[in-house]
């Protein structure tokens, strides 16, 4: 015991206390999950939404992870971005929360995966100058209750976060729904088919069947059973066609008669419904049904369209709007950018009152004016803390331009800038052109009235355009918000603005050209405000109420947003597909969540977006900063090493002249340079 005592003082036992340290270290530590996110953006950090909803889950929610361990790069970066973010949403959930991470080297696992519907992805690998390919898994599946959704295959770490967290939200609030059907109530899933179809096409309607059918057994296992079934043949003129809105095709017979074929699916509960988008189509190369090769996925999208009660917006109407349900030239791409959280209720102000219900409208490019009544009614619905959107043309086509002399374009001017301009917004009857813009890729000619804002020149510190970047505009006007800025019950930010060297072209002047554009005379160049967001009391464009109303306000009780872009070109299909694959469509998300109170959306929507870039402006400084990369770099690295080599041979000699004089070495070289 002595011994073992005196060895435990003495420094013999210091190397073998400090690796148990560290072991126990390694053991304690593994139960705390904490880091230090040094990222602007917190692209690694969880956001307050996320942990807010696995907090509170109150039945069990499994997330499966399959992922192979040896995935290649830049896959093996997203596997460990992923597992680092689970580790986040587990330490945040409550005991309600599971992860599970299999191992896909085990067979019974493959299997597993496959049940869930998720399959392996040919991966390239280029190693030692050679191409090869290998199959890997790189999907989640997420259960709840008797729900499952797949993350599947997942490509990027970006946008992970707000993916997962928004599936996770509507797969319990489908649950939720879904539960709170009365026992013996069941989803309608109806299959519609014209009797001509099989006459045109043999055996089409049996394929027909079986597939959905299959589809629709799979969608039904993970929805408790609470689905039922059933298929119709339909004649030509039957009136369900024309109550689902069913799209159909028209074929030509011999004797020239046409005969209407069409194919629908309906999922429906009471006087609810929903159309599966699963269509018939006639195109080159002949006759096919779109929406059968992901059938269980359209579907299980439908049912949640259907249980889940999203946030309405009322869309104004009346006043030659854009049509939200245009899918060639209005806003249905923007209609389906947003239907997973908020649907669009069109209102029309002169038939009916803005629902108590409704926190926000939108107003989209309208062209003819408002009775007085309507304006009151959208002032009065701000005044009550209300959220508006306006999208506003600066300009509308000349009906009456029959050549190239005549003026092309005529101002957008409409009364609803009696409001505007009294919460101290004004819009310009401009277009504004800006030399950083969007370019032919072929010709590498500008479109001066489309133009590219980079990150500084979106809002940074705004939610709502914080880490975007190469955000493309559209015929926008030019705001002036400097009456709003006097306002100090009034916030005003800037969301987006175009360039220094842009300008404000007057619409009587302005026609849209791929030429070098330059500011007409007497205009000078600068940033033009694109997009503004105004929060706090307003006071009312009204001094009283035009028709009889005890509840006027003359000034807000509560705090309200009004959100303005000077372009409602952008809202249209050709910028807003719905795909959620461009800047400007989370730009426009992000405006939405913002106007209802989730911003916390905004953040998780656009992290790992941020991204720096260097802006040089001569040519000649760019092709020398591009060499000095090159070749200067590595130069300057060579002259430090042999700068330091020699500096170190000098401390050599001295210390040796200083400390050991005798040396041979240094009396050598000392007699030699003597000699010398």
């Amino acid at each position: 015991m002595k011994k073992f005592l005196s060895w435990l003082k003495g420094p013999q036992s210091d190397f073998i206390l400090f690796v148990v340290f560290l072991i126990l270290l390694n053991i304690v530590s593994a139960n705390f999950f904490k880091k230090i996110d040094l990222t602007e953006p917190k692209s690694f950090s969880l956001s307050n939404a996320s942990k807010s909803i696995v907090a509170n889950l109150e039945e069990p929610l499994n997330i499966r992870v399959f992922f192979d361990d040896d995935l290649p790069s830049p896959y093996n970066n997203v596997s460990q971005y992923v597992k680092d973010l689970l580790e986040e949403y587990k330490a945040a959930g409550n005991k309600n929360f599971k992860v599970s991470y299999m191992d896909m080297g085990k067979e019974e696992n493959q299997e597993t995966a496959q049940t869930f519907g998720i399959r392996q992805v040919q991966d390239q690998i280029l190693k030692n100058n050679e191409v090869s390919f290998k199959l890997d898994y790189r999907g989640i599946a997420i259960t709840y209750g008797d729900n499952v959704e797949i993350l599947d295959p997942i490509e990027s770490s970006d946008g992970f976060e707000y993916t997962l967290t928004s599936t996770i939200s509507k797969m319990i609030s489908s649950s939720d729904l879904l539960a709170a059907l009365s026992p013996n109530q069941k989803l309608r899933v109806d299959l519609y088919m014209t009797q001509s179809l099989d006459q045109v096409t043999p055996g089409t309607c049996d394929s027909l069947v079986e597939i959905v059918q299959t589809g629709f057994n799979t969608v039904n296992a993970k929805q408790q059973n609470r689905l039922e079934f059933k298929y119709n043949m339909l004649s030509e003129n039957d009136e369900i066609i024309e109550k689902y809105g069913l799209p159909g095709v028209r074929i030509r017979n011999q004797d020239n008669s046409y005969t209407l074929l069409s194919v629908g699916v309906v999922l429906s509960s009471g006087d609810e419904f929903r159309v599966v988008p699963v269509q018939l189509v006639n195109d080159l190369f002949g006759l096919s049904i779109e929406g059968l090769n992901n059938f269980d996925e359209l579907l299980t999208q439908s049912i949640q369209s259907l249980l889940s009660k999203p946030n309405q917006i009322a869309y104004i109407t009346g006043h030659n709007e854009i049509d939200l349900e245009d899918t060639q030239y209005g806003a249905a791409g923007f209609k389906y950018l947003i239907s997973g959280s908020y649907e669009l209720v069109p209102v029309n102000l002169t038939e009916q009152d803005i629902p108590l219900s409704i926190n926000t409208l939108i107003v989209n490019g309208p062209t003819q004016d408002y009775s007085e009544t309507e304006l009151f009614k959208i002032d009065q619905f701000i005044m009550k803390g209300g959220n508006a959107m306006f999208f506003l043309d600066p300009f509308v086509e000349n009906p009456e331009a029959t050549n190239y002399t005549d003026q092309a374009f005529l101002p957008n001017k409409h009364n609803i800038d009696t409001l505007l301009e009294k919460y101290g917004v004004k819009r310009g009857m401009d277009v504004v052109l800006d030399p950083s813009c969007a370019q032919n890729s072929r010709t590498g000619d500008k479109a001066y009235f489309m133009p590219l804002l980079q990150k500084k020149q979106m809002n940074k510190n705004h939610p709502v355009s914080k880490n975007l970047g190469f955000v493309y505009m559209y015929l926008n006007g030019s705001i002036d918000i400097s009456e709003a800025e006097k306002n100090k019950e009034i916030q005003v930010s800037v969301l987006a603005k175009s360039s220094d060297k842009s300008w404000p072209e007057p619409v009587e002047s302005f026609y849209p050209s791929y030429v070098d554009m330059y500011p007409a005379s007497g205009i000078e160049r600068g940033a033009q405000n694109l997009c503004v967001l105004l929060e706090g009391k307003f006071n009312s464009a009204f001094t009283k109420a035009p028709v009889e109303d005890e509840s006027f306000i003359a000034s807000s009780r509560l705090s309200g947003k009004v959100f303005v872009m000077s372009s409602a070109f952008i809202t249209r299909v050709n910028h807003i597909t719905g795909d959620n694959s461009t800047a400007i469509e989370l730009f426009m998300q992000n405006a939405v969540d913002y106007l209802n109170s989730n911003e916390d959306f905004c953040v998780m929507r656009t992290k790992g977006l941020a991204l720096d870039t260097l802006e040089i402006k001569s040519p000649v400084l760019a092709a020398v900063i591009q060499y000095f990369n090159q070749f200067g770099l590595p130069l300057l690295v060579i002259i430090a090493g042999i700068i330091v080599w020699r500096l170190r041979a000098k401390r050599r000699r001295r210390i040796n002249k200083e400390f050991n004089p005798d040396d041979k070495r240094f009396v050598e070289k000392t007699e030699t340079k003597a000699e010398k």
